[in-house]
């Protein structure tokens, strides 16, 4: 710990020093300037940002759409056949079927590996996603049951006199 408020201390960030004699506690004196303050909020800036960042990548992971993905590689595949029907009847375009069979084989790739996120989407991600919720309508209604019990619970103990009263009468009648 001392070592890192050295280290500010040399960066300017704060003024710490120690002053003592050998065998005695010293004395910490550990002043904060206005460049701790600029340090400080550059640090908040950039732990927003990676929550940000993090909070986009969980939001994009969960709201993934495979069919979507599906759709656009089918298209893609369907625009590649067309263009390699063109290279094929044009002479002037047979030098292009090399790096288009080679665009193909790596979209081929691409494609296969779409279909293995596909089932991890439906085996793991999407149940995840379900369980979430369920979990979250779970604890909705057991937080808004036991605020329920409790009220019922402090107005019941607040007003035992006079419940104690009522139901003596009741009693009595």
């Amino acid at each position: 710990m001392e070592y890192l408020l050295h280290k500010l201390d040399e960066a300017g960030v704060i003024d710490y020093s120690e002053i003592g004699e050998d065998g005695f506690k010293p004395i910490i004196l550990c002043i904060v300037n206005d460049d701790t303050h600029r340090y400080l909020a550059g640090l908040a800036e950039k732990l927003e940002a990676e929550y940000v960042a993090l909070d986009k990548r969980i939001t994009d992971i969960l709201t993934f759409n495979p069919s979507a993905l599906t759709n656009r590689i089918t298209d893609t595949k369907r625009q590649i056949d067309e263009v390699k029907k063109h290279v094929a009847s044009n002479d002037l375009l047979k030098p292009l079927a090399g790096p288009l069979r080679e665009i193909q084989s790596h979209f081929d790739s691409i494609s296969v590996v779409s279909e293995g996120y596909e089932h991890i989407y439906k085996n793991i991600i999407r149940p995840v996603q379900e369980e979430g919720r369920s979990g979250v309508k779970a604890t909705v209604k057991w937080a808004i049951l036991s605020i329920v019990i409790s009220t019922v619970i402090s107005l019941a103990v607040s007003n035992w006199p006079s419940l104690k009263d009522s139901f003596q009468a009741i009693v009595a009648a």
